[in-house]
Parts: C-alpha cells; sequence; structure tokens
C-alpha cells in the first residue's frame, strides 16, 4: 500500500482551484495538484492532497469577529488566524522545536482549528510520530476534552489521549494533547477522489464503526457536539507512524514549505509571532483507494464534548449543514430546553448519509439550512412553523410551493438519495445498494432525521436497525 499514499506540503504555486456546488459538505475547494498530475484524467492512486479554505461553524453565540478589524498581517493562503498569535492566543512554534522537556520533536504542522493547532511530531521515547494538539492560551479552561479523552481511554473506536502536558509561550499557557498519529480524515479522503466515493463494503463498515463509537459515548453520558467526516479518521500504516527520521520523512514526502509573516504596516513582527507560517501536509488516501488496512476508523476531536448532565448546551458547535432544527427555536432563556442526545442522532443521521453517498442530504448553498430542511422533509412542526419569521421567503403556507419560482417542491429525502448515493455510484461505475437495502437505509435515516427531538431514534434504535444488522455490522465483521 505504500504507493496509495502520500504526504503533500503547501506550495502556491501548485494550487488549483474547482467549484463543487453539488457537494454540500465542500463547497468551494483549493486543491494541491503535482504538476505531473495536472494532465491525468479523474484522479490516480497516487495521493492528491486537498486544503479547504475557511469552514464556517455553527456557533450561535455572538462575539466580534477578527475578521470585522483590519488585519494585520499580509494574507496567506490557508493558515490559522495569524491574528491568534497574541497574549491568550496560538504557541508560536517552529520546525526542530521540542516540548515536554525534549521528548517531542516537531517534524511538520498538520493543520489549525479556532482555537488551537495541530503539530506531527516524533516521540523520542516511543520511536513514534504522534500528533500534538496545542491548544489557545485563551481556551485553556474552557474545555472538557482532556478529562473526557482520559474518561474513553482504551476504546478502540476513539483516538487515544497518549499524554498530556501543559507549555509556556510568551503568550500564554497551552494546553498540549498528543494523540495517535493518524492517517486523513474521512473528510480529506473523499475530497482526494473525483467522485468522493467509497467501496460500498468499506463505507457500510465505516458506519458500523461510527455507530458503535457514538454507542460507546453515549453510554458514557457524553456527547461528542461535532461528529462529521472530518472528524473521522483512518489508520496510519505502520510504516509511516515508525519514520520518526525528520530526513527521512522529508525525502519520502518532500520538505516542507514556510511562508514569511509580514507586518501590513511594514513594522517588525511582535513577540509572541512566528517569523513563518509551516504549510500543512497530511498523509492521505482517497477514498476509493481504502482497503481493510486503514480500519477500524479513530473518532477525533472531543474539544465540543460535553456531559449533558453537567452542562447546559444551546449553541450548535458544528458545520452548518449539519445542524439540527432545533437549535433555531430553544427557548435560551428557560432552563429546561438544551441540546442533548437527540441533537448528536440527527448530525450522526446526515454523517452516515453522506459516507455512504457523495454528500450528505441537506445542503446550505442557495439558501440557510432551515430552507433546505423544510425542502427535503416538508413543513415544520408547530410552534417552529410560526416562529420562523423568514418562512414567507421561501414557502407558501403548507411549504408545498416554492415562492422564488411558484413551482410545487419536487425535493424529497428519496430523491436526495438517489442523486447522492445510487445515481452518483452509477455514474462512477461503483456496486449501488439493491432495493432491499435502499429501503432499509432510508427507514432507519428516516428515524434519525425527526423534526422533533422526542421522535428520533436513539443510538440504541440506530444499532438495532435493520440496515445496521443485514448491512452494516455483516460488512465490519467480514473485512476483520
Amino acid at each position: 500500500m505504500a504507493d496509495h499514499y502520500e504526504m503533500i506540503p503547501f506550495n502556491s504555486c501548485l494550487l488549483h482551484f474547482t467549484w463543487r456546488c453539488h457537494f454540500p459538505l465542500l463547497g468551494r475547494l483549493v486543491t494541491l495538484v503535482p504538476s505531473k498530475h495536472l494532465s491525468q484524467e479523474k484522479c490516480a492512486p497516487t495521493i492528491l492532497k486537498t486544503f479547504h479554505t475557511s469552514r464556517p461553524r455553527c456557533k450561535m453565540d455572538k462575539s466580534p469577529a477578527a475578521s470585522e478589524t483590519a488585519p494585520e498581517y499580509e494574507y496567506i493562503e490557508d493558515c490559522e488566524q495569524l491574528e491568534r498569535y497574541c497574549p491568550g492566543g496560538f504557541y508560536p512554534l517552529k520546525l526542530g522545536d521540542r516540548l515536554c522537556d525534549g521528548r517531542y520533536s516537531i517534524v511538520q504542522n498538520l493543520g489549525f482549528g479556532g482555537s488551537s493547532t495541530v503539530w506531527l511530531a516524533s516521540d523520542q521515547k516511543q520511536q513514534e510520530l504522534v500528533a500534538i494538539k496545542i491548544k489557545s492560551a485563551d481556551s485553556a479552561s474552557k474545555s472538557q476534552e482532556v478529562d473526557i479523552l482520559k474518561h474513553l481511554h482504551l476504546h478502540p473506536l476513539i483516538r487515544q489521549l497518549l499524554d498530556s502536558f501543559i507549555e509556556i509561550s510568551p503568550n500564554g499557557a497551552h494546553n498540549c494533547l498528543v494523540m495517535e498519529m493518524a492517517s486523513c480524515s474521512l473528510m480529506q479522503s473523499k475530497s482526494l477522489a473525483f467522485h468522493r466515493l467509497l467501496d460500498l463494503r468499506i463505507a457500510r463498515a465505516i458506519a458500523a464503526d461510527l455507530v458503535l463509537a457514538v454507542q460507546f459515548l453515549h453510554g458514557q453520558n457524553i456527547i461528542h457536539g461535532d461528529i462529521h467526516c472530518g472528524n473521522i479518521f483512518l489508520q496510519l500504516p505502520a510504516d509511516v507512524r515508525r519514520m520518526i527520521d525528520p530526513s527521512q520523512l522529508y525525502q519520502k514526502f518532500g520538505n516542507p514549505i514556510l511562508e514569511p509573516i509580514v507586518r501590513v504596516d511594514g513594522k517588525p513582527l511582535p513577540a509572541g509571532v512566528p517569523t513563518h507560517i509551516i504549510g500543512p501536509a497530511r498523509v492521505g488516501i482517497q477514498s476509493d483507494q481504502i482497503t481493510p488496512t486503514y480500519l477500524p476508523i479513530m473518532l477525533s476531536d472531543f474539544g465540543s464534548s460535553y456531559y449533558p448532565s453537567k452542562t447546559r448546551r444551546t449553541n450548535a458547535y458544528t458545520l452548518p449543514h449539519l445542524v439540527p432544527p432545533e437549535v433555531f427555536f430553544l427557548d435560551k432563556q428557560n432552563d429546561k430546553y438544551n441540546l442533548s442526545f437527540p441533537s448528536e442522532i440527527w448530525t450522526l443521521g446526515c454523517t452516515i448519509f453522506e459516507i455512504i453517498g457523495s454528500g450528505g442530504p441537506f445542503s446550505t448553498l442557495g439558501g440557510g439550512i432551515l430552507q433546505d430542511q423544510v425542502s427535503v422533509l416538508g413543513k415544520l412542526p408547530d410552534p417552529w412553523w410560526s416562529q420562523w419569521e423568514s418562512r414567507a421567503d421561501f414557502f407558501n403556507e403548507d411549504a408545498t410551493i416554492d415562492i422564488t419560482t411558484g413551482a410545487p417542491f419536487q425535493d424529497s429525502l428519496e430523491e436526495r438519495y438517489d442523486w447522492f448515493v445510487n445515481a452518483a455510484r452509477r455514474r462512477s461505475d461503483m456496486e449501488e445498494q439493491r432495493e432491499d437495502e435502499k429501503k432499509a437505509f432510508l427507514h432507519m435515516i428516516w428515524m434519525m432525521l425527526q423534526y422533533l427531538p422526542s421522535d428520533r431514534a436513539t443510538i440504541q434504535d440506530v444499532v438495532e436497525s435493520e440496515w445496521m444488522q443485514k448491512w452494516a455490522f455483516p460488512a465490519k465483521q467480514e473485512i476483520k
């Protein structure tokens, strides 16, 4: 399998833009394509690396956005927010830096989020590669991530926390989480393939893994809070995991690309700001090349996780097209209303749909997420329908007519399925679900996408559903 994965470092000279408006997960992509691949059609087995433009999160809190102020630094494509290198912000790292009394040596950048950066490091004690998530100084006390990961220690479907410690930088004290090194996420893997599809047997097995992981979490009274394909990771081949010599790593995957950080006003960089940005690089494989070697999955990123019995949550911290409808109608002044397990079931259903197909059941392209949910599932129940003030901009009062066109709505969950699952597979000459499997699959998804949280399936209902029992779990057993 060595020829099926490749680490592609960031290089602005190789950027290639595409627009995939029919894929609700991705929207606009920035794809790094080595020049030797530009003339090839679709995707060869060699991995092409895709970097996403900024990914909007659906956090409903109101807070000043950094983008509302003039930028302090010259723009660099696809990097963390440079203004976050400030007191309370990110840890300024450079290649070769050592953390935790010299145990971990920084080798490469793996990516970033709103409150953390992630780094590839060599563990000098265990002689293997690890991923280190370094939290911003101002997020140190806000997350239950470390406590939750320690509670979930050793579960085979949860990405393991190997170590945690605190490092001090000019910007403050940073929680550092040492995680198992993984291959790419399922989101990245799908984006590497022209059709964004997985072998059907592999897709069933991944869905089974994800459901079992969520069943375990809910059994521990934990809500993940951010389930999507970007937080589902594939296993890393053992030969890559042992590649701790940076020169060996760079020889195989290419040298890191550094971009200098320059202030807009030309002044020197303040303390706490690195001199260069290191372009992210990941080990990846395109989705149609995933074999059982890359399984089981690892569910990752517990930064939004919480105990609903201890924490009241009214805001969704996930991708917009995965947000459940109750988020928009919660009475946040009433203590009895909060997001809980049913909200995660909605997100899980959307994610399973996307695992089996090339896209999810809902999209935010062309309008808001509520508009698309109604166009697929029908009229919202009362009192939500009457509380949705902008409904008349899109629908008649029965939600059967598209106000913008005057035409009846033709969309439905089954039609979204036919386009993103079976038709997508047919177009790509990949195995389709037979009619009996399609019926069982859609019934399970329908149970998970009921509008009212009280009407939705529980995780146990999902585990016991016909599709899981007859197709997903048998596929998982078959590929062991």
